[in-house]
């Protein structure tokens, strides 16, 4: 019995480094290959397109009197004022790299395993339950909606065919007295 309970392990142990051989066999030429793919795809690196140029942020908008010195208002939809990298800390632009996309030094615009652990998760739920976007992704499509010229046509959707009821219309002296 206790043979071939030893016959059995070296059988199984026999077994177990044909598995760990093949495995490294297989791996070794396919991470040379990946690796091979991916310094090529670095170096062929192509600039952005035209339409994901940045556009210029909003601004406040200052008013200001006839001698161009005294304000008189200043407004905006958002109070931006744009600072350049030099003057923002190094942490908070680490900061804010790392909770957006912890491998975004490491995937290269496109993080397939987060794309890939999305459709998983948003698959086996039955709706949209996890992201995948990187912080490219979000680069782009924040451009695109930011810029509606840079938006093809054909993905706008139609202007309205009429004008709404609740849209103003111009006042005539006839429809003044008609309250």
């Amino acid at each position: 019995m206790l043979r071939s309970r030893e016959t059995a392990l070296r059988r199984l142990a026999g077994t177990l480094l044909l598995v760990a051989a093949l495995a490294v066999v297989a791996a070794v030429p396919a991470g040379l290959a990946l690796r091979a793919g991916s310094g090529w795809a670095d170096a062929h690196r192509a600039p952005l397109p035209a339409e994901l140029v940045t556009p210029p942020d909003a601004q406040v908008t200052r008013i200001y009197a006839a001698d161009g010195k005294t304000p008189i208002t200043s407004f905006y939809d958002q109070d931006r004022h744009d600072v350049g990298p030099a003057q923002t800390a190094p942490v908070l632009r680490q900061a804010i790299v790392a909770a957006e996309d912890t491998r975004f030094f490491e995937h290269g615009g496109v993080d397939l395993e987060g794309v890939l652990r999305a459709l998983v998760t948003d698959s086996r739920s039955g709706r949209a339950v996890q992201g995948a976007s990187t912080l490219t992704m979000q680069y782009v499509r924040n451009v695109l909606k930011a810029d509606p010229a840079s938006t093809p046509c054909s993905s706008r959707p139609p202007p309205p065919t009429r004008c709404p009821a609740r849209c103003v219309r111009p006042s005539t002296p006839s429809s003044w007295n008609s309250g």
